[in-house]
């Protein structure tokens, strides 16, 4: 704790481009290092962890040329995957996931292509599965982001690149299930849900049994007239209209 204590001072006091300088003398293999003591101690070292990535993200935000380090076998990205498929899935905490959030949302389209492979996404949407409501919302606002933010550089009928990834992995099964379930109270859920569903369909079949409840969704939510919602209300509703849905 002490090392990465000392590791976070030193990023504080750094620009922003100059942190890459930190990971040219191993300030990456030392968070690697906690997540690989962390997968043999879980509850003991949960904390640790927790800072590890905490660190990470400082290191990620804002800083493309960090992004090819962590890219590297048996690195950042391998060893957060690894470790947040070894733990119960309710354990997944909003700083596990900010670090695959900053690399999804920064990587050059080689870069994201490679985090696809390297099951980043399929990693992501693990943190679903959890009945926290208060953590579940924070997941799928991140995820959301991540998928508009794909979504909106796609030119009109060009579909979403990942899709078949997504349904494939059970990511569509579970999206589904956030958005028709009953037992989910906060309607914030609901919301991300049917915007994401909608950005990952762009320029296909929306299934129909859910795509009136995906347009009902962002419509009710483009009345209540929120600036910052409603850009990416406008974002899905434009991918949707790209849909060959039947309503």
């Amino acid at each position: 704790m002490t090392q990465l204590s000392a590791l976070k001072q030193q990023i504080q006091i750094k620009p922003t481009d100059n942190r890459d300088q930190l990971v040219d003398q191993g300030a990456l293999n030392q968070i690697c290092a906690v997540l690989r003591e962390g997968m043999k101690e879980e509850d003991e070292y949960s904390g640790v962890v927790l800072f590890g990535c905490e660190i990470a993200s400082l290191l990620l935000k804002d800083n493309k040329r960090v992004i090819q380090a962590a890219l590297e076998d048996n690195g950042l990205v391998d060893s957060l995957v690894t470790f947040l498929h070894s733990i119960l899935q309710d354990k997944i905490m909003p700083d596990h996931i900010q670090i695959l959030y900053h690399l999804l949302i920064c990587a050059s389209k080689d870069q994201k292509k490679l985090l696809y492979d390297k099951q980043v996404m399929r990693t992501i949407f693990l943190s679903l599965n959890t009945t926290n409501e208060q953590k579940l919302e924070i997941f799928i606002n991140k995820i959301n982001q991540i998928i508009l933010n794909e979504g909106e550089k796609l030119k009109e009928g060009q579909q979403y690149p990942y899709k078949a990834q997504l349904e494939v992995d059970g990511t569509f099964s579970r999206l589904t299930q956030l958005l028709l379930g009953t037992d989910i109270t906060n309607s914030s859920i609901k919301y991300n849900a049917a915007i994401t569903i909608g950005t990952i369909f762009k320029a296909t079949i929306l299934p129909k049994e859910i795509n009136s409840i995906v347009i009902k969704q962002i419509k009710q939510d483009l009345e209540k007239k929120n600036d910052q919602k409603n850009q990416r209300d406008l974002i899905a509703l434009k991918c949707i209209a790209e849909c060959k849905c039947v309503l």
